[in-house]
């Protein structure tokens, strides 16, 4: 009975012993695994696609960003009663005006203080009633005149001087009467002959010459 009790009491051996050699490579692996993912996912994600810096996009202004520098207002010496249309050529604004009958044109090398730089008033040999449009190519204006139905072309090589060169008045084959809107592409104007409901086509190879390329007018078709 005794011998019987010492046997069953008796703990089986535990011969088991922790051998970290044989996991240690495995330790290792994870280890590295668990280093490279990250630059893995950074090489993937950034390194193969940098990102690409965008320009800022200009400030949007809004009336509360508007900064008032100055006014100019029409004197007796000046050209802007009812001033109408303003074009900019360098440096350079071109207004026109439909009641002083004429164009002004101001040095905006500083914006906060425009400077007069020149005006060139209608006279008996231009054709500058009521000036509206003004269209440039090298160093000459083309200024479409409404109330003389015109193109009135102007040598602007020193703006301080502008000279007037030479015309095209409307005839009844032309169609610029009430000339109004204008716009040049390459050596030709196209011109809008607002009471002639019509289109004239000019060629400006030769400003002091200006030609009459065609007309479109409108019918019953």
């Amino acid at each position: 009975m005794n011998n019987n009790q010492s046997l069953f009491s008796k703990k089986p051996a535990n011969n088991y012993v922790f051998n970290f050699k044989k996991i240690a490579p495995w330790i290792i692996i994870i280890l590295l695994f668990l280093i490279a993912l990250p630059l893995v996912a950074w090489w993937i994600l950034i390194a193969q696609n940098p990102v690409v810096e965008k320009e800022e996009a200009p400030a949007i202004t809004t009336a509360e960003k508007l900064v008032y520098f100055s006014s100019i207002y029409d004197t007796e010496t000046r050209l802007l009663a009812k001033a109408h249309e303003v074009w900019q050529n360098e440096k350079y604004l071109y207004i026109t005006s439909i009641e002083d009958n004429g164009l002004e044109i101001l040095d905006v090398t500083d914006p906060a203080n425009p400077e007069l730089a020149a005006i060139l008033p209608d006279t008996e040999e231009t054709k500058m009633n009521k000036t509206h449009t003004v269209m440039f190519k090298d160093n000459y204006a083309y200024i479409g005149a409404t109330g003389d139905s015109a193109i009135q072309i102007v040598d602007i090589s020193d703006p301080l001087s502008p000279k007037p060169i030479s015309y095209m008045a409307d005839s009844e084959t032309i169609g610029l009467g009430g000339v109004h809107e204008m716009t040049l592409k390459g050596n030709y104007i196209y011109a809008a002959g607002r009471e002639e409901n019509a289109i004239a086509i000019f060629d400006t190879s030769d400003p002091a010459n200006l030609k009459h390329v065609a007309s479109l007018f409108d019918n019953e078709q």
